[in-house]
């Protein structure tokens, strides 16, 4: 990737190398390239912009996507996390009405044994 305001201000200050300065003259001439292709080739590269916008917008889904899938990664671990909490606290809720359970069995033998 190309940076073309930090290209386009090396050039200006005169602190580009010379293919740095091609570069940028090729992409602002990329246009007046095509055509002249056009001509001599004589093929339609028309479609050529479209192409590399596809290409770009695919990219620039590809990234949302990635993004989209942490961003759900995240959100699973967190539930799983929660989820396991809920667990661990429903096992120890379990094992105090046990424990009640069990304390009242006691009392009631012993209440019938006096």
């Amino acid at each position: 990737m190309v940076d073309l305001k930090v290209l386009g201000n090396k050039v200006k200050y005169s602190q580009a190398s010379d293919d740095e300065t091609v570069m940028l003259e090729t992409i602002y001439n990329i246009q007046s390239a095509i055509k002249l292709m056009e001509q001599v080739y004589e093929v339609d590269l028309s479609g050529y912009n479209e192409e590399v916008y596809s290409k770009m917008s695919l990219m620039e889904r590809l990234e949302e996507q990635k993004r989209v899938n942490e961003e759900q990664e995240k959100e699973l671990k967190e539930q799983q996390r929660i989820n396991e909490e809920q667990q661990r606290i429903n096992k120890e809720q379990y094992q105090t009405i046990e424990q009640l359970k069990k304390l009242v069995a006691e009392l009631q033998g012993k209440l019938q044994l006096s």
